[in-house]
């Protein structure tokens, strides 16, 4: 009691044994074909008390047709593949590398070899077609934003720059602009001499692939200037530093310390002060000596080696001379001004008691201009 007739896919596997489902043992007239359809007759053993039966095999055959399209495509970039059989289903055995949609349209998503395929079925039939596609890496040109150098003196660029796209000559093309103007360069540098925005198509002359690299080229010069203290002598003593041309681009520190926006300094220690101003486009470094005029507020004379001495530090002490006198108007002592002596804290070979002493100071200012200064200071025991 064979099932017939039997419908079969081409290409299935035929199972069927020499013992019929009722358990009947026999011989087949021919060995099955799961190709070609035909009529196949089983005869039962002698002694069993059963008759032959005839068994049909109709095979039902797909055709589908190659995939048509394209094998190559780039990173990032798409093809169209189809095929003239409608309604099949398309697939991608490595989505990493290339994906692609109902409608055949196949995207690069990275550098590698996947295999599409199409599928056809109907029912319970089903036939794949496949089609092998290679994406190719893009080219990576390189370029970074960059500034030219202004001579301060002459308004000229103290330089050219030279950009490098980092791709090798041997194997790529190379298409320069500059604000979207072509220029003559052909290879994988380009010298420039004016700002802008250069942009450069490097194609990889093998596999089609292109890919494009920007970058800006501005201006910029190293600051000059100036930096003052503020008034002489005074408590918090502040340094303005004044540059040219006006940037944002400027930074500003005090003595090797950290770098600021700002160019005013507040509370700047007494004596040579160091301030510079450089330009965060590369363009150089501005180093200005700021002298600041102040004078200790106490001394202890008392030979510990800590402030034994009074006197006040001067950049320029030619010419200049200190009045040291008591709180009634007595001098007593007379001084130049000196980073390394001072007054001791005694009137003829006696020391004096603590208390507050006035002193007067005739100077020059950076400028040079002839100054006199008068204040006090604390002597503490």
């Amino acid at each position: 009691n064979f099932p017939t007739p039997l419908n079969i896919c081409s290409g299935d596997i035929i199972n069927i044994g020499n013992t019929s489902p009722n358990g009947v043992v026999g011989t087949w007239s021919s060995a099955f074909s799961n190709t070609v359809g035909a009529t196949y007759t089983f005869t039962p053993n002698a002694g069993q008390c059963a008759v032959g039966q005839t068994l049909t095999i109709a095979i039902r055959t797909l055709s589908l047709p190659a995939i048509a399209g394209t094998s190559q495509l780039c990173e990032g970039t798409s093809i169209t593949l189809s095929n003239t059989v409608p309604g099949g289903i398309w697939a991608s055995n490595n989505t990493a590398i290339a994906t692609i949609d109902a409608s055949g349209t196949v995207l690069g998503i990275a550098a590698g070899t996947a295999i599409l395929s199409y599928t056809i079925a109907s029912g319970s039939c089903s036939l794949t077609v496949f089609h092998t596609v290679n994406v190719h890496p893009l080219p990576k040109p390189k370029l970074t934003d960059q500034n030219f150098c202004i001579d301060s003196k002459t308004g000229l660029f103290i330089s050219d720059i030279i950009l490098n796209c980092a791709i090798p000559n041997s194997g790529y093309s190379f298409v320069w602009t500059r604000n979207s103007l072509p220029l003559p360069t052909t290879g994988n540098s380009h010298v420039a001499d004016e700002a802008g925005i250069y942009e450069v198509v490097v194609t990889n002359t093998a596999t089609g692939c292109s890919q494009t690299a920007q970058c800006t080229l501005g201006i910029s010069a190293m600051p000059t200037g100036t930096a003052v203290a503020t008034e002489d002598f005074q408590n918090n003593q502040i340094i303005t530093v004044t540059v040219s041309p006006v940037s944002n681009s400027y930074l500003f520190r005090l003595n090797g310390g950290p770098w600021q926006q700002s160019p005013v300094f507040s509370n700047a220690s007494e004596g040579e002060n160091i301030v510079e101003a450089t330009d965060t486009k590369g363009c150089g470094t501005l180093t200005l000596p700021v002298y600041v005029l102040n004078y200790p507020r106490f001394f202890t004379p008392n030979g510990d080696g800590y402030n034994d001495t009074w006197n006040v530090s001067l950049p320029d002490e030619n010419g200049s001379e200190i009045y040291i006198f008591d709180r009634m108007g007595k001098l007593l002592k007379s001084l130049k001004p000196s980073k390394d002596s001072g007054w001791d804290g005694t009137y003829n070979g006696k020391m004096l008691p603590a208390s507050d002493y006035w002193f007067q100071l005739h100077y020059r200012d950076y400028q040079g201009g002839e100054k006199e200064f008068k204040a006090h200071f604390s002597l503490k025991r």
